[in-house]
């Protein structure tokens, strides 16, 4: 293959540029070899073999070594993503918000996950009722469960594009209260979270009941894709 002299600065310009001149002088030639030696080779045949699984090439020749390392995916050269310019930074970056982060997979378009915490005080609990049996037109209670709705307020970052939220109860210490459905996200409000709690029964049970409760919401959507 090539064999030609490194070239080193000296420092005398015109002796560079002579220095520069006999390179070229010597690799054009040999280059044009290179490339007639090639089609002599058959590197297209090669190349075609190869690609097809159609037999063996011979590897000694310039058109089949060039053929097998064009063919040749796994990394030759040991490139890096980091040499790329990919990184886990430039393909998920992380913002961190006040009460949680947010999560935008892709480029200028992608997928975004929103992350936070909600801290909600609720009082006023109702009771869950269904209709009785046939022929009745009274409400019957569905003791002992009850139920309040409560505001979670606004996403820390706006989705553009949302399509699904959900939430859970973060904290432990509540653990007669469970997480119902989620309604009415936008891509600026995380919506109206429903809460479930045992209810007390019997003469005297109460249905104001004070509870701070801290929900984990997870809203997904997409940006990049216009309004």
């Amino acid at each position: 293959m090539l064999e030609l002299p490194g070239l080193t600065n000296t420092g005398d310009t015109r002796r560079d540029i002579d220095t520069i001149r006999r390179y070229l002088a010597r690799l054009v030639p040999q280059l044009e070899m290179e490339l007639t030696a090639a089609r002599q080779d058959g590197y297209q045949d090669a190349y075609n073999a190869l690609s097809q699984e159609l037999g063996s090439v011979n590897k000694n020749t310039t058109a089949g070594a060039l053929a097998q390392h064009v063919l040749d995916k796994a990394n030759p050269h040991g490139v890096t993503l980091a040499q790329l310019g990919y990184s886990a930074d430039n393909l998920a970056p992380v913002e961190l918000t006040p009460n949680g982060m947010t999560v935008r997979v892709g480029g200028k378009r992608g997928l975004q996950i929103n992350v936070q915490d909600v801290t909600i005080e609720l009082s006023q609990w109702h009771r869950v009722y269904q209709h009785g049996s046939a022929g009745e037109e009274q409400w019957q209670s569905l003791d002992p469960v009850c139920y309040a709705d409560a505001e979670l307020g606004g996403w820390e970052r706006e989705i553009p594009l949302p399509f699904y939220a959900a939430a859970t109860l973060a904290a432990p210490t509540d653990r007669d209260c469970w997480a119902g459905n989620l309604s009415g996200m936008t891509k600026d409000q995380a919506g109206t979270l429903r809460v479930y709690r045992l209810a007390e029964t019997g003469e005297g049970a109460q249905t104001e009941v004070a509870r701070t409760i801290t929900a984990r919401v997870i809203g997904l959507g997409v940006y990049g894709y216009g309004g």
